[in-house]
């Protein structure tokens, strides 16, 4: 996908954990009269590994699955779960990533997948073994993410 942001001008990501990072720029429809899309943030990513290199740019992000991911990633360093998921299937660009561990080994995968295009869909998929430190990494970046956004629909 073609950046349309300087990438220079990013700064610092938001959350950065093995070859995946995330810019949230803040909310997508600020002045939106809709009580759901009011929330709505928009956001960059970027997945790099070894053959991969791929930029997504206005990419929409739901703060309650921001939220959910977080909690997930407690439960995980808590030693309560096995997994935890951001996902949301917009039309393009879509992200998902998860957090999986094996039953057998133990061991830590973040999956971060991403699909562009409408014309010509790209679909990339990446597999970063990962540690327990991590997943504490990015339930600390929902939470800065959160705090810096916090959700302006005062639904009841």
């Amino acid at each position: 996908m073609i950046n349309t942001i300087d990438r220079e001008k990013l700064g610092r990501p938001d959350m950065d954990i093995a070859g995946f990072r995330l810019w949230v720029h803040g909310y997508a429809n600020k002045d939106s009269a809709d009580i759901i899309a009011i929330d709505w943030l928009t956001a960059t990513a970027h997945i790099s590994a070894k053959g991969t290199d791929v930029w997504l740019t206005d990419l929409p992000l739901e703060p309650g699955y921001i939220d959910l991911l977080g909690l997930y990633c407690y439960e995980i360093v808590g030693g309560n779960a096995r997994g935890a998921s951001y996902g949301y299937g917009s039309d393009s660009p879509h992200l998902q990533f998860s957090i999986n561990k094996n039953h057998r080994t133990g061991k830590l995968a973040l999956n971060v997948s991403s699909e562009y295009g409408t014309e010509h869909l790209q679909i990339h998929q990446v597999k970063y073994d990962i540690e327990l430190s991590d997943v504490g990494k990015v339930m600390r970046a929902c939470s800065r993410i959160l705090d810096k956004y916090p959700p302006r629909n005062k639904r009841e």
